[in-house]
């Protein structure tokens, strides 16, 4: 059930209002803004009155009464717990007035001049009661400076505009304080450093031609990338080249190639370009070996790793892959039987083309051995380091 008077009665009945406002409160308070407090107070007795938005009533705009209800929630008489729609609640005038009034009116009288500082950041809008406990929160939790927390509020507004949530300034005020990011002195390094970060990440969407700022994910990658892994910003760049093939660059693909090239000890330009160089000989060598091995197609990228492994980790030269695909080219899966082939021969401790052939024919004199294969029936043709050189196989070599 609901009861109310209807607005005529409204009219004539009165709203009760402490001596105290009107004697203490009331004078020194900004034009228009006693008028806002009364008129809402009236409201909250007489809910027939409402028939028409306070602001048109009290010919005020939707600013000067957020600026109004935000000055009696910092004297501790409302609390603003919604700016759109406007929903203002009502607090004991006496509670925020005595000496031991509620510690959320005398914080609020505490941080005045710093509220008032965070609403030019914010587009002059108005903050409501649970945003402030948010806000209170850093200075007297996490133990914020004043001028930290106009840092941090500026950064944030501009990442993400005036409008921006106090949830989302919260949320990178807890990061702050985990970092031990609390003061202003921390809080301008941290900025920098943070510049410096989505100035790189920023680079890499534009190369990508993707028109937006980088996430939080991404500057966390791309701070990992440098300060924890230590790659330098045009390694970074570099890694990218790998990437050409790829449908769609992406911070987590680049994540991948970055942990590679670390693991292999690639973190400058000048290590890149050595690898990169490194990479495409071992690609034409790949080429190569399948076009002796008979295969059609070219190799995939898993198949020019296993070349390079045989060739850095079994330290088998190029000479000797290309035996192996002479050798496996009659097989049904040549690449397989190249694998079995140099596997062997890795574990027998081959070391030159002549080892290879007599163990290739050791396996053919072998009882119910299979037929000699094609690379045996003819003279094999050695190539000398000149040769190998023009191909590139000498970026194989060791050094």
């Amino acid at each position: 059930m609901q009861f109310l008077f209807n607005r005529e009665s409204a009219l004539f009945l009165s709203t009760p209002v402490e001596n105290l406002f009107l004697l203490e409160y009331m004078p020194q308070a900004p034009e228009g803004y006693v008028k806002a407090y009364l008129y809402g107070l009236a409201l909250c007795y007489h809910r027939a009155l409402s028939g028409e938005e306070i602001g048109t009533a009290l010919q005020m705009s939707e600013q000067e009464l957020a600026n109004a209800f935000l000055y009696w929630q910092k004297q501790g008489f409302v609390s603003v717990v919604s700016a759109q729609p406007l929903i203002v609640e009502y607090k004991n005038i006496k509670h925020a007035h005595t000496e031991g009034a509620s510690d959320s009116a005398i914080i609020t009288r505490r941080y005045q001049g710093l509220i008032a500082n965070m609403q030019s950041e914010l587009g002059a809008r108005m903050l409501t009661g649970p945003e402030l406990s948010k806000v209170y929160d850093w200075l007297e939790v996490f133990g914020f400076t004043e001028d930290a927390v106009q840092l941090l509020v500026r950064h944030c507004a501009k990442q993400k505009g005036a409008r921006v949530s106090i949830k989302y300034v919260d949320a990178v005020a807890r990061a702050w304080a985990d970092d031990g990011v609390l003061t202003a002195e921390a809080a301008e390094e941290y900025l920098a450093q943070y510049d410096e970060l989505n100035g790189g990440a920023q680079q890499l969407l534009k190369r990508w031609r993707v028109g937006r700022r980088p996430t939080e994910d991404e500057l966390a990658l791309y701070k990992q990338w440098t300060s924890t892994w230590g790659f330098d910003e045009a390694a970074i760049l570099a890694a990218c080249a790998e990437m050409t093939g790829a449908v769609k660059p992406s911070f987590k693909y680049l994540n991948g190639i970055l942990e590679n090239w670390r693991t292999g000890g690639t973190l400058t330009a000048q290590d890149a370009e050595q690898r990169m160089r490194a990479r495409a000989a071992t690609t034409e060598l790949a080429r190569m070996v399948f076009s002796r091995a008979g295969l059609k197609r070219a190799p995939t990228g898993d198949q020019i790793d296993q070349i390079e492994r045989w060739h850095t980790v079994f330290r088998m030269d190029a000479e000797l892959i290309l035996f192996a695909a002479d050798c496996a080219a009659d097989a049904s899966a040549p690449f397989l039987k190249m694998r079995k082939l140099i596997t062997q021969w890795h574990e027998e401790g081959v070391a030159n083309l002549e080892a290879a052939r007599e163990s290739v024919e050791r396996a053919a004199r072998a009882p119910e051995a299979k037929p000699v294969p094609r690379a045996l029936d003819y003279p094999q043709r050695k190539y000398s380091a000149e040769e190998l050189e023009k191909m590139g196989i000498n970026l194989l070599d060791e050094e």
